[in-house]
């Protein structure tokens, strides 16, 4: 049986489980640094899907590390931002580790203190002289990541509250509570992805005929946004941007149109989600394309409910199957394979891959 998106879609919570309980194995040099050094400038080097789950996690390694991430693009650092600072640490983020920008920025700056976060041990970049960390998903055959993407934000949400444990930000019952209710957060995707293919059913002619898309979210939410916009523009190949909620407020709105079709994430922080509201019930008259997913069941067979609450920082690993759903779900009705690209010599003539 040929291998899809929605095969490792299905994998995403026990693959997930298993990063959770192997993360001593996985992350070790990290947290063996850790317990030496107390450095608090993160810098992420990072590209694509990549540089999204960086950006979903981000939120909960801030608050509950109470360190800087700061996510930098790597063909940027390599050719404008070499300066190296002692406080920082590097970590270069590259699933599928054939990342050519990534790879180049990280060989400037092998005598910092640096790691790399990859799901192949045997990849290019995994030959720089440079601790491996174990992203934990394995091989992922279809280039279009799911898997991984939720991988790499449960690995380095793990990173973040092991720096919170070693430093004693938090102590020992508060670790173990943490873990316990990421747990718990990976054991809904599963359910959440029941209720995708639910939604999607009731919205397939819509959802099927997307002409230009705009995903608006916030927190960890936004992290999901810039996800949504590489995932449908990978596969679905219609005009398509991810924003944050104040972003799209200043300058983007003015884009909107009828035919325009506007994904609302919701997520649960009350003076954000009220301003989202606001934002949804304005959009709404302009385009009857709006979809809002959320926490609660709602009467709107466009909301996209999962079910019961979650923990803001750790919603990202709900929200993200539905855009991942979507682009695969949207392909396979039209008939269109993701994976074949009529700009197949792209990587090879541009050097984008190694």
């Amino acid at each position: 049986m040929n291998e899809t998106m929605l095969t490792y879609i299905k994998k995403e919570q026990q693959t997930d489980e298993r990063v959770l309980f192997d993360q001593d194995k996985n992350l070790k040099p990290f947290y063996d640094w850790l317990k030496l050094n107390q450095k608090t400038r993160w810098v992420i080097l990072a590209t694509g899907s990549s540089a999204n789950a960086i950006e979903a996690a981000r939120y909960y390694v801030e608050k509950i590390a109470r360190v800087h991430v700061d996510i930098r693009i790597p063909f940027l650092f390599s050719n404008y931002e070499q300066q190296i600072y002692e406080d920082e640490v590097y970590i270069a983020v590259s699933q599928s580790g054939h990342s050519y920008s990534t790879i180049q920025a990280l060989d400037l700056i092998q005598a910092q203190d640096c790691f790399v976060l990859t799901a192949d041990r045997t990849s290019p970049i995994a030959e720089l002289a440079v601790p491996i960390l174990d992203i934990g998903c394995g091989f992922e055959a279809v280039d279009l990541v799911t898997m991984g993407f939720s991988a790499t934000v449960v690995s380095f949400m793990l990173m973040g509250l092991q720096a919170a444990r070693i430093w004693g930000r938090i102590d020992e019952e508060a670790y173990q509570q943490e873990l316990q209710e990421l747990h718990q957060t990976i054991l809904r995707i599963d359910d959440t992805l029941d209720r995708c293919v639910h939604w999607y059913q009731q919205n397939q002619s819509e959802l099927m005929n997307l002409q230009a898309v705009a995903v608006i979210g916030y927190g960890a939410g936004y992290g999901v946004a810039k996800e949504a916009e590489t995932k449908i523009t990978e596969t679905i190949h219609c005009p398509m941007n991810g924003y944050e909620l104040e972003e799209y407020m200043h300058g983007p709105y003015l884009a909107m149109h009828k035919d325009l079709t506007v994904f609302f994430i919701m997520s649960e922080h009350p003076a954000l989600k009220a301003r989202m509201q606001a934002l949804y019930e304005y959009l709404h008259k302009v385009t009857p394309h709006c979809f809002v997913l959320c926490e609660q069941e709602t009467a709107s067979v466009r909301d996209l409910s999962i079910g019961a609450p979650v923990d803001e920082y750790k919603s990202a690993l709900l929200y993200v199957i539905a855009f991942q759903y979507l682009s695969y779900r949207v392909c396979a009705d039209c008939g269109v394979d993701p994976m074949i690209t009529p700009y197949d010599d792209f990587d090879s003539v541009l050097a984008s891959k190694i």
